[in-house]
């Protein structure tokens, strides 16, 4: 999708690139290819609100991070549970490349889901990639969750950034854009896809 914003100032053009860009589905999400039970290709992705499923440009799977109950893997399988509205039960199975991708895909899920859905970090506590906690991979996140992260974010006094702009002037204003927390406060899992989202804020406009 593109679009032209042509005849507003670079502030402008960037405040309105950005509010559109942020409705899109795939905005700030790092996709992990996969296949679904009859073999169609497919990307799982993670977001702050919970689970995406895409295939082609539609998303065809959501589940909000309070309705997945397990995240499981067995070699290139992942598995998703889920309770949804009226007592739903759903599985949801896709295979990963290898079993190294799926296990890595696992992790993704088990931290993104600690650090959007906890209140605290102290709500932390490990998981395993079995229904027996003795057998298979166990994992456990670290670190503080996007609450904490936002309330002690809230408290920062700080100038705002300087902007610098090809035949500009720098400008140290910028109020229209808002600034997500450093790298080193997200899940190391998402900090590639919050990387990818800091680079587009800051558009090339001519």
């Amino acid at each position: 999708m593109i679009f032209f914003y042509r005849g507003q100032t670079p502030e402008s053009s960037e405040r309105n690139f950005l509010q559109k860009a942020q409705m899109l589905e795939t905005y700030g999400v790092d996709p992990h290819p996969c296949k679904d039970v009859s073999g169609n290709p497919a990307f799982l992705a993670f977001t702050p609100f919970g689970f995406v499923v895409l295939q082609g440009n539609k998303r065809v799977h959501f589940l909000k991070w309070n309705e997945v109950t397990k995240l499981k893997f067995e070699g290139k399988s992942f598995h998703i549970y889920a309770n949804q509205k009226e007592d739903k039960k759903i599985i949801l199975t896709y295979f990963a490349p290898t079993p190294e991708a799926c296990k890595h895909l696992w992790k993704c899920g088990v931290e993104n889901q600690a650090f959007f859905k906890l209140e605290k970090s102290s709500q932390v506590r490990t998981v395993s990639s079995s229904n027996l906690f003795f057998k298979g991979s166990r994992f456990r996140y670290s670190g503080r969750v996007a609450k904490e992260v936002m309330e002690q974010s809230a408290k920062i006094k700080r100038d705002p950034p300087e902007i610098h702009r090809s035949g500009l002037v720098p400008s140290r204003s910028c109020p229209s854009i808002t600034y997500g927390p450093r790298l080193s406060s997200v899940p190391r899992t998402r900090r590639r896809a919050v990387h990818i989202s800091i680079m587009e804020e800051n558009p090339c406009v001519k």
